[in-house]
């Protein structure tokens, strides 16, 4: 089980500390990420964040479009292997991606 969300540590980060989120693991990169989705967050930090569905599709399109111009030679990237669709938030990576699609986090 996972307590790391929980806890106490987690918890006062969050809410005293002006902390907007607080999870068991953070990425920064390729973009602010929680990979498995355990966390705790501010609601008006939540408040602010796209519509989760709207948020999926619009990483579904960013990818497509990127895979598109690597793919015609438009755009060169080694820091996101089109291969990789964890790196756009892609597919069920999506979800990760969702909490830090914010500026404010």
């Amino acid at each position: 089980r996972m307590y790391a969300v929980r806890s106490s540590d987690c918890i006062e980060r969050a809410f005293t500390q002006n902390c907007t989120a607080c999870g068991l693991i953070f990425h920064p990169f390729p973009e602010f990420h929680y990979p498995g989705n355990m966390w705790t967050a501010d609601c008006g930090y939540i408040r602010r964040l796209a519509d989760p569905k709207k948020f999926i599709t619009m990483k579904a399109d960013l990818y497509q479009k990127a895979r598109s111009l690597i793919q015609n030679g438009t755009l060169e990237s080694t820091v996101y292997n089109i291969g990789e669709g964890w790196a756009y938030g892609h597919g069920r990576m999506a979800c990760e991606h969702w909490l830090g699609g914010h500026r404010a986090l």
